[in-house]
C-alpha cells in the first residue's frame, strides 16, 4: 500500500512534469508563430516608405485634332511618388492608372505606388485624362510621359530625383488603357525596359503587336500581361460550359497557348486570373480588386481595396511580388548601346551613354541658381543707374539753378 507521503511525491513529480510539457508545448508555439512571422516578412520585404508628388505636361484630348507639327502636351497633370525612405539608389517603376480613374484623384496609383516602393522602388503614378482611349491618345499619352524631347514630359522629373536610378532602365506597368500606354511607351523611349500589363486582353491592333507583325518597339519577351477570366470567357448560351478565348492574348505575347497559364519559361507571356484564385470569386475586367459593395458582381472601383492574392506577402503569379520581381530582373537587359537623340554626355567615357536626366537635377539648380544671380545683378545695375541718374538730374538742376540767380 502506498504511503501518503509516497502518493504526494508521485503527485509533485506528476505536476512538474505536466508543468514542463505545458512550457515546451508553449515554446513550440511561440516558435511557430516566430517562424510564420519571419516567413511572412522576408516574402513581402516590406521597406518603410516616403511619398511626395511632381507635375508634367500632360497629352490635352482637345489638342488632338492639331496636325503632329504642334505640342499637344499642354495639359498639367500631377506625378504621385513613393519612395524607400532609407537613403539610397533605387530602380524605377511607372504606374499608369485605368480609365476615369484620375476623377477620382489617382487613388489607384496611388496606392500601387506604395505597394512597389515598399518592395524597393522608386514609383511613380503619372495621371492623365482619357474619356475614350483610341490608338491616336494611347500614343499622345505615351509620347507627353516618356519622350524626352517632349517639354515637361514626365520620365525626366522621376529620373532627375536622388534616390532614382535610371542608369540601367526603367520599367513601366498600368491597368487598362493605362497598360495599353505602356506597352507603347518604348516607341518613345529605348530606355523601357519591360512591360507588366494588367487588364489588356486586346485589340490585337498593329500599333499592340511587336515588330514585324505591328509597330511596337517592345519586344515579346519583354512584356508580361495578366487579364480576369471574365474578359476573355465565352459561355456557350446552350449547354453553359465556359471557354476562354485566348487568340488575341496569344496575338500580343508572342505566344501560342490553349491554357489560362501561358508564361513562358522567361516569365513573359500572359496569365489567365481565374474565378476560384480570387477571394471574392469575381475574376473580372478588376479581378486585382475586391468587389465594390454597392456591385456585388463589379470589382472596378476608384478607391480600390486589393484582393490577398495580389498584395504582399502573396507569391501567386499575377499578383504584385512576382510581377515586379519579373520586372527588376529585366533591367539593363536592353539599354541602348548609343542614342545620339537622347544626348551622350561629353564627359561620357567612349561608348559609354548617359541618359537626358542624368543630370536633369544639376542643371535645374544650376540653371535657376544662376537666374537668381543674373537678377541680381540686373537689380543692382538698374539701382545704380537710376542713382546715376538721379545725381546728374540734381547737378543739371543746380547748374541751371545757378545761371538764373546770376542772371
Amino acid at each position: 500500500m502506498m504511503r501518503r507521503r509516497d502518493r504526494g511525491i508521485v503527485r509533485t513529480t506528476a505536476a512538474r512534469t505536466g508543468a514542463i510539457a505545458a512550457i515546451a508545448a508553449m515554446a513550440a508555439v511561440i516558435t511557430a508563430i516566430a517562424a510564420l512571422a519571419v516567413g511572412a516578412a522576408s516574402a513581402s520585404a516590406q521597406l518603410a516608405t516616403t511619398q511626395l508628388q511632381e507635375s508634367y505636361q500632360a497629352y490635352d484630348l482637345f489638342e488632338g485634332y492639331k496636325p503632329a507639327t504642334f505640342n499637344k502636351c499642354t495639359k498639367p497633370e500631377p506625378i504621385y511618388i513613393s519612395e524607400p525612405a532609407a537613403p539610397g539608389r533605387y530602380p524605377v517603376l511607372v504606374y499608369l492608372h485605368g480609365t476615369l480613374a484620375d476623377l477620382g484623384g489617382n487613388q489607384e496609383g496611388q496606392q500601387v505606388a506604395a505597394l512597389a516602393a515598399a518592395q524597393g522602388f522608386v514609383a511613380a503614378a503619372f495621371t492623365y485624362s482619357d474619356i475614350s482611349p483610341t490608338e491616336a491618345s494611347v500614343d499622345g499619352q505615351a509620347n507627353c510621359m516618356f519622350n524626352t524631347g517632349s517639354p515637361g514630359n514626365a520620365i525626366s522629373q522621376v529620373c532627375a530625383l536622388a534616390e532614382a536610378d535610371c542608369s540601367q532602365g526603367f520599367l513601366v506597368s498600368g491597368f487598362s488603357a493605362g497598360g495599353a500606354i505602356a506597352m507603347r511607351a518604348k516607341n518613345f523611349n529605348p530606355w523601357v525596359q519591360a512591360a507588366w500589363a494588367m487588364g489588356v486582353s486586346g485589340p490585337a491592333v498593329a500599333s499592340a503587336l511587336a515588330t514585324p507583325e505591328g509597330t511596337r518597339a517592345l519586344p515579346n519577351n519583354r512584356l508580361r500581361i495578366d487579364v480576369g477570366q471574365r474578359d476573355v470567357q465565352v459561355t456557350d448560351p446552350s449547354t453553359g460550359q465556359v471557354t476562354f478565348n485566348l487568340t488575341d492574348l496569344n496575338a500580343l505575347t508572342g505566344q501560342d497557348c490553349t491554357t489560362a497559364d501561358c508564361l513562358a519559361p522567361d516569365g513573359s507571356g500572359y496569365y489567365v486570373v481565374q474565378n476560384s484564385e480570387v477571394a471574392d470569386g469575381v475574376a473580372d475586367h478588376c479581378y486585382w480588386m475586391r468587389v465594390n459593395k454597392l456591385v456585388p458582381t463589379n470589382s472596378c472601383t476608384w478607391s480600390p481595396t486589393f484582393d490577398p492574392g495580389f498584395v504582399p506577402p502573396s507569391t501567386a503569379p499575377w499578383g504584385l511580388v512576382a510581377s515586379l520581381d519579373w520586372l527588376r530582373a529585366q533591367l539593363g537587359t536592353s539599354v541602348p548601346s548609343a542614342a545620339p537623340s537622347l544626348g551622350a554626355a561629353p564627359s561620357a567615357a567612349p561608348g559609354a551613354v548617359t541618359a537626358p536626366w542624368a543630370s536633369a537635377g544639376g542643371r535645374k539648380q544650376r540653371g535657376a541658381k544662376h537666374h537668381r544671380r543674373a537678377r541680381r545683378h540686373s537689380h543692382h545695375h538698374r539701382r545704380h543707374t537710376t542713382h546715376r541718374r538721379h545725381h546728374s538730374a540734381k547737378r543739371r538742376h543746380r547748374s541751371t539753378h545757378g545761371r538764373h540767380r546770376r542772371g
